[in-house]
């Protein structure tokens, strides 16, 4: 078909996809709530009444935060090769177990089978994290599980441009 997987594509539009991305409608919302939670914490009132943040321990935290997000996406271009491959090799498997699946979870939302409390109840990790302070630590993960929910927006330019 004269399709070729092998593409050229030069840093500076790698870097303008990129800033596009943080511009799109799922990133930029987040972006406030994110500063708020990396600066929690970290005011410091003065003497006259005025509060301040130190700016280098918001950095540091905006720092680890960033290292999250680039530490799951490196995960995942190392990762994909090998999954990719498992993938492939039992493709029709994974396409019939997956078949089933959702036929049966659709025959559960139709009401037909027997209800189970398992699926009907809401299930939380039991995180506090009213609790946490920010430190770098918490910025990481913060930054890496943040990068999952921004894959959805900027994983198809990431992905076109690798």
């Amino acid at each position: 078909m004269g399709f070729s997987i092998e593409t050229s594509v030069s840093a500076v539009t790698v870097f303008l996809q990129g800033a596009l991305s943080f511009f799109s409608p799922c990133v930029l919302p987040l972006v406030p709530l994110y500063v708020s939670y990396l600066a929690g914490g970290a005011a410091v009132v003065g003497e006259d009444g005025v509060r301040r943040y130190p700016r280098g321990k918001i950095f540091l935290n905006t720092l680890f935060f960033v290292v999250g997000i680039s530490f799951a996406f490196f995960l995942l271009g190392l990762g994909l090769t090998a999954l990719g491959e498992f993938f492939h090799n039992y493709q029709v498997w994974f396409a019939r177990a997956s078949g089933v699946i959702i036929l049966l979870f659709g025959l559960y939302q139709l009401g037909l089978g027997k209800r189970t409390m398992l699926l009907e109840q809401e299930h939380r990790l039991p995180f506090h994290l009213n609790k946490l302070a920010m430190n770098p630590a918490v910025a990481l993960v913060m930054g890496f599980t943040f990068s999952f929910a921004w894959t959805p927006c900027v994983a198809p330019p990431s992905a076109a441009s690798c």
